[in-house]
């Protein structure tokens, strides 16, 4: 009677870590972030078509760069991350004033994820 009470919940614990982790959010496409970051953006600067194209050409590389870092399931090289950060912040700091450039930081501060959602 013990074994079976024993392997009943081994088995219930089985099926809800299973259930877990095939509730786990689904990251949400590029596209959507990128979009939200411009919107952002916009509501803090004004930039003109050329700088816009830049800026939102560097975010969707600089997304799609972190996604592949993470596609592994290992926590990424914080390196690496840094190196797709400062490539990203170089390439937008080219085209926008100083100014700018340091509201395009806050908001990229403001809307970064914070840790781990669980």
């Amino acid at each position: 009677m013990k074994k079976l009470v024993v392997v009943a919940l081994i088995a219930l614990l089985g099926v809800s870590l299973s259930t877990m982790q095939a509730q786990r959010p689904q990251p949400k496409p590029t596209e959507e972030i990128v979009e939200a970051n411009m919107t952002a953006l916009g509501e803090k600067i004004t930039m003109d078509k050329d700088e816009s194209a830049v800026v939102e050409a560097a975010l969707t590389q600089f997304h799609n760069d972190i996604k592949k870092l993470k596609s592994s399931g290992q926590r990424p090289d914080r390196s690496k991350m840094e190196t797709v950060m400062k490539t990203r912040n170089e390439t937008v700091q080219k085209v926008l004033s100083s100014e700018d450039y340091k509201i395009f930081l806050a908001v990229m501060e403001a809307t970064k994820p914070k840790g781990r959602r669980r």
